[in-house]
């Protein structure tokens, strides 16, 4: 299925949402408090008895009835080519930090969590830097747990699934890094941690129009997405065998330093 055009949807009712688009447009946003985005983006939703899953940030609402807390929001500005199950972003409003992955791994959409390959060292990382006061096990209830209590989402530069980066193309990131920018300047969280300077190169090029070739930095990089600061680690997974566990903590402890600074000036 190619892109649907816009004038190609025609709105239809639902005792949810009045006057919405086909089934295979739609976003859940679940409203967890003013503005956010949260964990139940990613539920399946079921219109004609065709399950489909809501897989990224809403551009525009249409009212829901106040009885319901699902939003439904229809897509102007892009159409999903296609369905496809991924993780839900975490965002909201006073996030200290936003984790950054370059897309979801197909474990990971299994799973229902981030970095939940195996051999990823996400999480054996963020253990061992300190940036979370006590130690964490991968699951989902985790990635919530990071999320409400301390100041760390989750999202990714272009939210379709692959086995690896090396699938995605041109035409996912020119879709997808336009809508993380939207999202890091509407939430304005402190810290945009980006995994890897391949997913920070392809977000400067396809979300701010900048082609250039950033280097991994102790420092934050020089420029930010609005308020928000960007910090570039690198990339956890097993793939990138050039950094071992322990080189990849201590790029986690200085992220730490870097927040406790900035929250600490906020």
């Amino acid at each position: 299925m190619g892109l649907a055009r816009e004038d190609s949807f025609q709105p239809r009712r639902d005792s949810r949402c009045d006057d919405y688009p086909p089934h295979h447009a739609y976003l859940l946003f679940a409203q967890l408090g003013t503005d956010t985005i949260g964990p139940n983006l990613g539920k399946e939703i079921s219109h004609d008895k065709q399950p489909r899953v809501a897989v990224r940030n809403p551009l525009e609402p249409c009212r829901a009835k106040p009885t319901s807390t699902l939003y439904y929001y229809t897509v102007r500005a892009q159409r999903l080519a296609d369905d496809f199950p991924t993780l839900p972003d975490y965002l909201r409003e006073g996030l200290d930090i936003v984790s950054i992955g370059i897309n979801p791994s197909v474990n990971s959409v299994r799973a229902g969590y981030y970095f939940a390959t195996p051999r990823n060292r996400f999480w054996a990382a963020l253990n061992a830097s300190g940036l979370v006061p006590v130690p964490v096990t991968p699951g989902k209830e985790t990635v919530e747990r990071l999320f409400h209590e301390y100041g760390i989402g989750f999202t990714d530069v272009v939210k379709r699934p692959a086995s690896s980066a090396g699938q995605l193309g041109p035409e996912d990131f020119r879709r997808w890094a336009p809508l993380l920018r939207e999202r890091l300047l509407r939430f304005r969280p402190r810290i945009a941690w980006f995994h890897g300077l391949t997913a920070y190169r392809s977000y400067l090029l396809y979300g701010e129009g900048r082609r250039e070739q950033p280097k991994l930095l102790q420092s934050f990089q020089p420029s930010p997405v609005g308020s928000t600061r960007a910090f570039v680690t690198p990339n956890p997974s097993p793939a990138n065998a050039a950094f071992s566990l322990e080189v990849l903590t201590g790029w986690y402890r200085r992220l730490k330093q870097l927040r406790d600074e900035v929250v600490g000036h906020g």
